[in-house]
């Protein structure tokens, strides 16, 4: 190939032959990074063989990129195989033989007394080396006898110097005076005296005020208040009443789960509230649940003799019944009450028996309603 071609980015340029691309290496115009065309193809300049350490700012491993293709067994095959050289027997030196020497550069100059009995030395003779004993002068002592030459030898020091302890004065024993204080006793006790005086004056003119002129030594007659008795209502015996009949019913009402459940039910719940019950007829005429064991719709008769107080009974006899309506949601369009003697038959609501029981009414309310008429459904 006739000449080389270089490029640098996107320009290329053509060198005539090896020694003017060397010329260009050397003047730096030729780059590491610039691109030389081989058979191969394009490589760096710096991996060039024919310019190998003549870039400015190649890659400084370049130079190892052939040594990774050597084959290390081979190398040390080739450094075992490779016999040394025949430089014939050597002899070993004894370790006094060797002395510490000293090249002294320019001539010793003699002592000022000795100069004018003896000529200087030869140049010849001045440059040779001189050998020191072993054990004679130190490093320091044979840079010393180099005199002439400018150099200037610092005795530096074996050991660190002393330095020397920096100590505080010591501080006054003697504390400070206390500051004087911001109120002094003596001017608080004179104000107080003043303040007491003169509220003494105060309290004095006031009296001499009191009992002297118009109207002197009379009090103003002291008036009373007439206080209007608050009388507390009256608390109705219905409302005790009711709170005695609430206290005596059972925690939770009884199980009604098969036909005469209810009847004892209602029965041992009023024989708890004191009432003498003769028949207690809870009849159940619809079941529902997937066990047909839960009461929907009943009938409720309840026969009694009357012990002279029908306030009472009748108020338990509803709150029972209310009670069971309430809990299990039945539907109750009989209840009915028969006193055996004068009364008879009474009819009583069981949506106001359910009111009464939930406190939505009162007993008094309950027993009022029982005056009107029956009403026939």
């Amino acid at each position: 190939m006739d000449g080389y071609r270089i490029r640098r980015g996107g320009f290329e340029r053509s060198v005539a032959d090896e020694a003017t691309m060397r010329a260009l290496a050397a003047a730096g115009e030729l780059r590491g990074t610039d691109e030389i065309q081989t058979q191969r193809g394009w490589i760096r300049a710096d991996q060039h063989p024919l310019l190998g350490g003549m870039l400015r700012g190649g890659d400084p491993w370049s130079a190892w990129s052939d040594v990774e293709s050597v084959d290390a067994a081979s190398l040390y095959k080739k450094m075992v195989d490779t016999p040394l050289p025949d430089d014939g027997e050597l002899t070993e030196l004894p370790f006094d033989a060797l002395s510490p020497m000293v090249e002294i550069n320019r001539p010793v100059h003699p002592a000022p007394a000795a100069a004018h009995a003896h000529a200087p030395p030869a140049a010849s003779e001045a440059a040779r080396p001189i050998s020191a004993p072993a054990n004679g002068l130190s490093e320091f002592d044979l840079l010393a006898m180099r005199t002439g030459s400018g150099a200037e030898v610092i005795d530096f020091p074996r050991t660190r110097p002393a330095v020397p302890e920096v100590r505080l004065p010591a501080r006054p024993s003697a504390r400070r005076p206390a500051p004087p204080p911001l109120v002094r006793p003596a001017r608080l006790v004179g104000m107080i005296v003043a303040g007491l005086g003169l509220l003494a004056l105060g309290y004095g003119w006031i009296r001499v005020s009191a009992y002297s002129g118009e109207g002197a030594g009379t009090r103003a007659a002291r008036t009373t208040t007439a206080r209007t008795a608050v009388t507390e209502p009256a608390v109705s015996p219905l409302v005790e009443l009711d709170a005695d009949l609430r206290s005596l019913l059972a925690a939770h009402p009884r199980d009604v789960k098969e036909a005469g459940d209810f009847s004892d039910a209602l029965l041992v719940e009023l024989v708890q509230l004191r009432v003498e019950v003769i028949e207690a007829n809870g009849l159940v005429t619809k079941w529902i649940g997937k066990k047909g064991d839960e009461p929907k719709s009943a009938e409720v008769r309840v026969s009694y003799r009357s012990a002279g107080d029908m306030s009472r009974e009748l108020g338990a006899i509803a709150l029972v019944v209310g009670r069971y309506k309430r809990f299990f949601r039945m539907d109750m369009p009989v209840f009915e009450v028969t006193e055996v003697g004068a009364r008879g038959v009474t009819r009583i609501d069981a949506n106001q028996a359910e009111a009464y029981y939930q406190a939505r009414i009162t007993l008094e309310e309950l027993l009022t309603s029982l005056t009107a008429p029956p009403v026939d459904r």
